[in-house]
Order: structure tokens, then C-alpha cells, then sequence
């Protein structure tokens, strides 16, 4: 039976592997990340239960705050803003056991349906890197379907998520 350090570790692994290739982080939270699965695994050791999700390693899109961590909305005007709460979904999911990875590449200001990125990159489709995962929530499609994450939080107003989840698969 896996626990969260190994989930996370798995993760992390992936993420070193195809990242560069796929472009679908702005920011990996390892540390964080590590320190998160093995608080998660000492208090199942303790007999507690983690949650619904305890020990799962979830990416969230870089338009959602994470406390500490950069939320650039894939944009240089937001480069340096670095939120001292988490969004309402992050402090549920951490709730619930989550392990948050990393940041997700987007479409600057979450405006755009081919995740190319002018200044963090564009986001490739893993399945053929001459693609895009499309949608402003690619770099989060492009995560799950590499297995650099068990989850992946995107955003959707005008296809978003639906649309990468239907190219990427």
C-alpha cells in the first residue's frame, strides 16, 4: 500500500522527467510538498484518519492563491505577488488530506484557449509535444495526463478545463 511520501515522491519524479517537456509547472512546491506527505504519513502511523484525500498530490492552476507561494496569474504584472491566505479550494483540500504539489502554467490572466504562455512558456500536450493541451487550464491537463500529479485543480469560464480534459484526455 503507497503512502503519501511515496504518491508524492512518484510525483515528484514524474515532474522531473517530463516538465521540461511539457512545460506544465510554473512553480513545484517539492519541500512543501514532502513536508505535507510525511505530516500526513506520521499521523496515519498515529492511527488518525488524513481525510478524503490524505496523502493524494494535487497541482492547482497559477491563478489560485496558495499562501506562500507565487500566484503569478501567467503574468510578469503579477510576478512577485505571493498571497498570505489560501483560496477557499486549497484550504478545503488541504483539509481533506491533499498534498499541494506545485502551480500550474495557464493562459496570462486565465484570457485564452491555447496555453501559450508569453512569458512562462507555452504549456505542450503530453501525448504529442508538437500540440497544445489548449484551454487557459492546460498546463493542469498536461500535469494530470503526465502523472506529475493525481489531481489537478484549472479554472473554467468559457472551456477552460472542459476542453483540455477533452484534447489532452
Amino acid at each position: 500500500m503507497s503512502n503519501a511520501v511515496d504518491n508524492t515522491e512518484a510525483c515528484l519524479a514524474n515532474i522531473e522527467r517530463h516538465n521540461d517537456a511539457t512545460n506544465a509547472y510554473i512553480t513545484v512546491m517539492a519541500d512543501q510538498a514532502l513536508e505535507q506527505a510525511a505530516a500526513i504519513d506520521a499521523a496515519a502511523a498515529r492511527g488518525e484518519w488524513g481525510g478524503l484525500l490524505a496523502g493524494l498530490p494535487i497541482s492547482v492552476k497559477d491563478c489560485i492563491d496558495v499562501a506562500g507561494v507565487p500566484c503569478t496569474n501567467g503574468s510578469l504584472f503579477f510576478k512577485d505577488y505571493v498571497p498570505n491566505d489560501d483560496a477557499p479550494i486549497v484550504g478545503a483540500l488541504k483539509r481533506a488530506g491533499a498534498v499541494i504539489i506545485g502551480k500550474t502554467n495557464l493562459h496570462e490572466f486565465c484570457y485564452g484557449a491555447t496555453t501559450q504562455n508569453p512569458h512562462f512558456g507555452a504549456a505542450r500536450n503530453p501525448w504529442d509535444l508538437d500540440r497544445i493541451p489548449s484551454g487557459s487550464s492546460g498546463g493542469a491537463a498536461a500535469a494530470l495526463a503526465s502523472d506529475m500529479c493525481i489531481g489537478a485543480v484549472g479554472s473554467d469560464t468559457g472551456g477552460s478545463v472542459r476542453v483540455p480534459a477533452a484534447v489532452v484526455g
